[in-house]
């Protein structure tokens, strides 16, 4: 290929991914942050500063000497900046600052596509404020594993590749949205990972009903204990909000079941699809769905040995919903390895807060 053509092919990428920055956003909305109050961190700083509002812990920082170290990084506090910019409030300094910052995470070569910083700026408020008039947020952001984030080479340019899930709600309406982002390390500081664009990833068309109904756990068993509380929501949501034959609620059932310990099932009185559908059923004819579910990251997953046994302790929390109320659900569950060294659910414990 003619040097002549792959600058060309490299520029036209570049286009691409600039007017997915400028027209992406549109699709992001509203439902709670309700991620961050799984933060566990309990050092005296880490309380004082979590305790500010976001808006001032955003503007507070100084990305000349506390720049994000990771790709992963990079990503998550550009989802933060645009949550704060699309659901708080703030001053027109406070929304100056926000984009400033903003600004510093995009690549060199994307900020130049933007024409100039003040044409960035004039846009993003102009796109801020119309959201905003239309009752858009962003509510949840849902970052991939540090393990999970891909790098390679790319014109001798050091690149890196992440995912990043975005709950989002325009009034009673809420969807979920998966962006792949983009990034290179700059060749300035020799280090700092910067945004060259995203593309919203094209999503697995077949129903989640039909993908439950063929997962066969004798082959695909989930491998950590937050995959298995995941795949537990999974089925969870599936019961309340869909319509299920007989059969199918039974293969349901039979699939979450699989996913208990032994002595959880020993526990149980009677059929425990009996007791589980008549408890979904309760809750169907009350109103009340579910709306969406977050699970601890794999950080947040606490180990331990009780009686020479691996056991993890970690909390998933459900929004639910009725015609008359919205709750939040949060379920403390405790696992341990069985015999064949798989996670199983031993048990768990629920309480309740009224959504805000």
């Amino acid at each position: 290929m003619s040097e002549k053509s792959s600058k060309a092919k490299k520029s036209a990428l570049m286009k691409v991914f600039a007017m997915v920055i400028l027209g992406g956003i549109v699709a992001w909305g509203i439902l709670m942050q309700f991620n961050r109050v799984l933060n566990n961190d309990t050092s005296e700083n880490a309380n004082d500063f979590s305790k500010m509002p976001l808006v001032d812990q955003l503007t507070g920082l100084n990305l000349d000497n506390a720049y994000p170290g990771t790709a992963n990084g990079v990503v998550e506090l550009y989802a933060k900046i645009m949550m704060a910019t699309y659901n708080e409030e703030y001053t027109k300094q406070q929304l100056d600052k926000l984009l400033e910052q903003n600004y510093k995470l995009l690549d060199k070569e994307l900020q130049e596509n933007q024409g100039s910083y003040e044409n960035y700026a004039a846009s993003m408020k102009k796109e801020i404020d119309s959201k905003k008039k239309e009752e858009i947020t962003i509510s949840l952001y849902i970052l991939a594993d540090e393990s999970d984030v891909k790098y390679y080479t790319n014109d001798d340019k050091k690149m890196a590749s992440t995912d990043c899930q975005f709950v989002v709600r325009q009034k009673a309406q809420a969807n979920t949205f998966n962006y792949n982002f983009v990034l290179r390390q700059e060749t300035e500081s020799g280090k700092h990972w910067k945004i060259v664009g995203w593309q919203i990833k094209e999503e697995d068309d077949t129903p989640e009903l039909d993908r439950l109904l063929g997962m066969d756990l004798s082959s695909e068993y989930p491998e950590k204990p937050e995959k298995v509380v995941e795949l537990f929501s999974r089925v969870t949501k599936q019961l309340y909000n869909d319509t299920v034959t007989d059969a199918q609620f039974e293969k349901l059932g039979n699939l979450r079941q699989a996913l208990y310990d032994e002595e959880l099932i020993a526990n149980q009185p009677g059929n425990i699809n009996d007791a589980l559908r008549q408890e979904v059923y309760k809750k169907k004819s009350d109103g009340i769905t579910m709306a969406a579910f977050v699970v601890d990251d794999k950080k947040d997953v606490v180990y331990s040995t009780v009686d020479g046994r691996e056991c993890s302790k970690l909390k998933c929390m459900f929004s639910m919903r009725s015609t008359a109320s919205r709750q939040i659900v949060t379920y403390s569950f405790t696992l341990r390895k069985d015999n064949n060294n798989l996670w199983k659910i031993v048990g768990w414990e629920t309480f309740e807060t009224d959504e805000k």
